[in-house]
């Protein structure tokens, strides 16, 4: 099966619709898993990535995943670098089992890549996205995060989910060696962003990046915190709250001038006669 294939019911009812050796769209879900058995070898074998994902798999079975327990130490821990993978899809099962990594965090969700592997179908632009869930559609099961399916209201199970913890790497030589570890990074940035933007700190939105849902340009608005990973969480005056993300986001403390007039009394007043 190399070419895209279509296969329906007689009364015309979509069946199958496949990318090449891809899943596209399937009715018959226990079909489905029985043809992936067939079908994901055959994609490791033409992507030539069946080494590669065996030794991804066995480097995953040697790490520590981390136990995570809240929505938001979850995203304390999603930041550029960090190591994540399937352990179950239900609408992606070929992710299942590869070991991605996170290339760009945003306050709604994440995008991430196929360790090793640029030609993927999922690495490709900023990679996969995944979005970030309302905290009650979050299960913290151990290592294990399972997401609910928030479109059918049932309980099923979206996906599931390990994170692994950053660990030293060993070279050719068995010498260890310190990876580029964003997590520092950020970790400093945050602590300059805690420090120069306090809670009650006054600030002016100028511009949201790529939100979807932004905040206007040129809204004022109050630090109500700032998060580990340097997110700059806001109470703006026109009563939207949500994060900033430096660097993506761009915002400004108010000046003194600026503060000087938010804080002078009101000189309006009934007219006098004279």
């Amino acid at each position: 099966m190399r070419e895209d294939v279509s296969v329906t019911y007689e009364d015309g009812r979509p069946f199958l619709n496949t990318f090449g050796i891809y899943i596209d769209r399937i009715a018959d879900m226990e079909y489905r898993d029985e043809l992936l058995k067939i079908l994901i070898p055959m994609q490791r074998k033409m992507d030539g990535t069946s080494e590669i994902e065996d030794n991804e798999l066995q480097e995953a079975e040697q790490r520590k995943s981390l136990k995570i327990g809240s929505l938001a130490e979850l995203k304390r821990h999603i930041k550029p670098g960090t190591e994540i993978m399937a352990t179950y899809h239900s609408k992606h099962p070929d992710i299942v089992g590869l070991v991605r990594e996170v290339t760009k965090v945003q306050t709604n969700g994440f995008y991430s890549v196929i360790k090793g592997q640029p030609g993927h179908r999922f690495s490709q632009g900023p990679g996969f996205r995944s979005g970030f869930q309302k905290a009650g559609e979050y299960i913290f099961d151990g290592t294990t995060i399972k997401v609910l399916d928030s479109r059918k209201k049932d309980g099923s199970i979206l996906y599931e989910l390990e994170v692994y913890e950053p660990e030293l790497r060993m070279n050719n030589n068995h010498k260890e060696e310190h990876t580029v570890n964003d997590w520092d990074r950020l970790h400093r940035q945050a602590e300059r962003y805690k420090q120069s933007y306090p809670p009650g700190t006054r600030v002016m939105l100028l511009n949201m990046g790529s939100d979807p849902c932004p905040v206007e340009d040129n809204t004022r608005g109050t630090v109500v915190a700032v998060d580990d990973i340097g997110t700059v969480h806001c109470a703006f005056d026109n009563g939207r709250a949500l994060g900033l993300v430096p660097g993506e986001d761009s915002f400004r403390k108010l000046t003194e001038e600026e503060l000087q007039q938010e804080q002078a009394p009101t000189m309006a007043g009934p007219a006098l006669d004279m």
